[in-house]
């Protein structure tokens, strides 16, 4: 393995022989082997759903929303109670919608019974709305500047 050698290096007469070089140390016990690393756990793979009796898992039943709907035939005291308690069984905010079919009957309004549709308020309430955020829009624009 390693032998001595002796270094001749040009010195003249009476020069010392260089130092001969260090052997190597030799390990006195083999290396630690250090353990694998350890592979990052992988996600675990969502499951298949459960299959019924037939084998086909698009027959399993799963529900992802329920709705709930009551009508009590006015408005008033009657409604607002019944969107208390719905909102008490469900545990969230009532929504109120009208039914498509009384969009078009006549209705009154004010003190001199004005005659108008429930659209009709809808298409009122939206001009009021387009008017005020033009307004709106034109004060801050006057602010700005």
């Amino acid at each position: 393995m390693a032998e001595d050698v002796e270094i001749v290096t040009p010195r003249g007469a009476g020069a010392k022989p260089a130092p001969k070089p260090a052997a190597a140390p030799q390990p006195s016990a083999p290396p630690i082997a250090k353990p694998p690393a350890a592979k990052p756990k992988a996600a675990p793979k969502p499951k298949a759903p459960p299959v019924d009796a037939t084998g086909n898992p698009m027959r399993q039943l799963r529900i992802a929303k329920v709705t709930v709907n009551i009508g009590v035939g006015q408005a008033g005291d009657r409604l607002e109670k019944a969107e208390r308690v719905l909102g008490s069984l469900t545990n969230a905010k009532p929504i109120r919608t009208i039914d498509a079919a009384t969009i078009h009957e006549p209705r009154y309004i004010g003190r001199k019974r004005l005659p108008t549709t429930v659209l009709g308020l809808l298409v009122h309430i939206a001009e009021h709305a387009q008017r005020h955020l033009g307004q709106a829009i034109t004060t801050a624009k006057m602010l700005k500047s």
